[in-house]
């Protein structure tokens, strides 16, 4: 899998948590949620998108740089030697009863 694609999927679900959170917390400002919105739409949005942006890049340059970038690939490639044959003879043993039904413990 993409690393944006993961950085983007947590983004998207701290942002919806903090946002819950932040509506929890600011419930004394609902009353004047009109004149808030009105007045301050255009910089809340700006910096909501720069801060969901800022993170998003914080969090793929993370997973690049602890090596998690290629992670789907490594295990797919793993995977497939296995079941070539190549590899540790146990786990290679153990993929072909799996294809076959078979569930040894």
């Amino acid at each position: 899998m993409h690393t944006w694609r993961i950085s983007f999927g947590v983004t998207l679900t701290l942002g919806a948590i903090l946002a819950f959170y932040a509506m929890s917390r600011l419930d004394f400002l609902a009353p004047h949620g009109r004149f808030i919105v009105q007045e301050y739409w255009l910089p809340i949005t700006v910096h909501t998108f720069l801060a969901a942006a800022t993170f998003m890049v914080a969090l793929a340059a993370a997973m690049r740089r602890l090596g998690l970038h290629d992670v789907g690939r490594k295990v797919d490639l793993v995977e497939r030697s296995l079941r070539r044959g190549e590899g540790d003879p146990d786990l290679t043993r153990r993929l072909a009863d799996q294809e076959q039904g078979e569930f040894v413990e």
